[in-house]
């Protein structure tokens, strides 16, 4: 089985109306255990100032500096999901966060979409993972703890 594996990082929570600031895609085969394909850019909002920090501490001058058109990422991230037709989206929070901005970005840039992203089963690991015992928290720092991952660039 293979996933696509999404996370976007952005200026700030839905309801501050945030903007897509990095965009995080990974074709994993989860038979294999290894990751296949990824897109990792960050994205030119447009509009951010030099000494902007995000809540994740993703720099503005590095944006503004490294950033691609967020259609241009977002095309990348197309062409893999049709070249390689992955089994589902997966992600942490994807259904309250990373949806609802994706949606709210394609309003801004229409007629620009992501047809073949938008139509893949998801898969919320906040919601959807079964776990023997109820973990302590869902937060994907503290599953990541009580897993003993390693997580040495969280975020990135």
């Amino acid at each position: 089985m293979r996933v696509i594996g999404l996370d976007f990082e952005a200026t700030g929570l839905l309801e501050e109306n945030p903007r897509i600031l990095e965009v995080g895609a990974v074709l994993y085969d989860v038979d294999q255990k290894i990751p296949l394909a990824m897109v990792s850019e960050m994205v030119d909002p447009g509009e951010i100032e030099p000494g902007y920090v995000s809540p994740t501490g993703l720099r503005g001058s590095d944006v503004i500096e490294f950033g691609e058109s967020f259609c241009l990422v977002m095309n990348q991230v197309e062409q893999m999901i049709n070249r390689h037709k992955p089994d589902a989206l997966v992600g942490h929070n994807i259904v309250n966060y990373d949806i609802p901005l994706l949606k709210k970005e394609l309003e801004r840039v229409a007629p620009f979409s992501c047809p073949a992203l938008l139509a893949l089963p998801v898969i919320d690991t906040r919601q959807d993972l079964p776990f023997a015992k109820e973990p302590g928290s869902r937060k994907l720092v503290h599953l990541i703890a009580e897993a003993r991952l390693p997580n040495p660039c969280p975020h990135r």
